[in-house]
């Protein structure tokens, strides 16, 4: 079993989702994402449309924020 795959696992089991029914929950495991696109382990390309916390309106992985990240992340961790 993969580590994407423990980890969509462990979020089925412990993590209440808000946007969705909790019984029979199964989360997509994912293998990247860029931009408004999920890429799972099964060779999947998902357009996503629901703007989440998790990407706000600049999908998933902006050049921009990773760079301010790295660079704050330089400063103070």
């Amino acid at each position: 079993m993969s580590e994407t795959q423990d980890f969509s696992q462990l979020q089925q089991r412990h993590v209440m989702q808000s946007w969705s029914t909790q019984e029979d929950y199964k989360p997509i495991p994912v293998q990247s994402t860029e931009g408004c696109w999920i890429h799972t382990i099964d060779g999947r390309k998902i357009f996503d449309l629901r703007s989440a916390h998790e990407c706000i309106n600049i999908g998933f992985r902006h050049p921009k924020v990773l760079q301010t990240m790295r660079e704050q992340m330089e400063k103070v961790v």
